[in-house]
């Protein structure tokens, strides 16, 4: 039988174990899909420790810019992210990485919005962390008319600036955002202690979109506030999720697994652990 796992700190939390399980059904795929917590001291013990059974990994927070830089061969997805959240190992027994984050924002944004594009598009993301580092590259190949990055800590923002190299990319603060953005992504931690980012109502008109990269009760609380903002269109990132998902199961089964039906039965899954 296949083994894969996803290792994170925390990680009981995650929905993996579910989509994986859902995924391998629709082929008649036999495998076990597990939760890994670890430390960051015993990371790469435990993905070595891991390798000497199992098939693949999904990497999350904190360790993505580890796994990339365990990895003997990168995708240029990973490469440009500088950060992995899929490993495995190619017939070389070499420790192979890719990131499918941008990947799944991509594909379900599109799907929420269908005639939703990020051509020309003015994005405003809010946090400057690994999950922004993670699907940059791809909002970046969209090409939008700017990204504008706004983070509490500017310095870190800054490093984004430096790491792309984007003409399309800025840094600002909150006081210079003056006009409306198309398109709003949430990927602050500010949500865990109530501490919600200040957006001034001119950042958003009727057609704004806001997604929200988490899901569940953080999402849940974001919304609220940006319905306060007057916003109309919002999308939390369990769809993301999915996504992403269904491409680290392309790279290891070959094959590529539906997707609606799975994030359909997790939402309700969501819902009931939020209501």
């Amino acid at each position: 039988m296949l083994h894969f796992a996803v290792i994170g700190h925390p990680i009981n939390h995650s929905l993996s174990p579910i989509i994986h399980t859902q995924f391998a059904e629709q082929y008649g795929i036999s495998l076990t899909y597990e939760t890994i917590n670890t430390t960051p001291n015993h990371f790469i013990n435990t993905v070595h420790q891991f390798f000497k059974t199992g098939q693949g990994l999904n990497i999350t927070v904190p360790f993505k810019q580890a796994a990339f830089q365990l990895a003997s061969q990168c995708s240029d997805r990973a490469r440009m992210a500088q950060s992995a959240n899929v490993l495995w190992k190619n017939e070389a027994d070499q420790i192979c990485a890719d990131n499918t984050d941008g990947f799944g924002f991509i594909e379900d944004l599109n799907y929420q919005n269908e005639l939703y594009c990020l051509k020309n598009a003015e994005i405003l993301i809010l946090g400057a962390g690994g999950a922004v580092q993670g699907i940059l590259p791809d909002i970046l190949n969209q090409v939008p008319k700017q990204v504008v990055i706004v983070n509490r800590t500017l310095a870190k923002a800054e490093r984004l600036i430096t790491q792309f190299n984007h003409d399309t990319l800025r840094v600002k603060q909150t006081h210079q955002l003056h006009t409306p953005y198309d398109l709003i992504i949430h990927s602050t931690s500010a949500t865990l202690s109530n501490q919600l980012p200040d957006i001034p109502k001119q950042a958003i008109n009727q057609q704004t979109v806001v997604y929200d990269l988490s899901y569940g009760m953080s999402a849940q609380l974001f919304k609220m506030h940006a319905e306060q903002l007057g916003v109309k269109q919002f999308v939390d990132g369990l769809g993301m999720l999915v996504e992403q998902a269904a491409e680290s199961f392309f790279i290891w089964h070959h094959v590529r697994p539906k997707t609606r039906t799975v994030l359909s039965q997790l939402h309700n899954t969501v819902k009931k652990a939020i209501s």
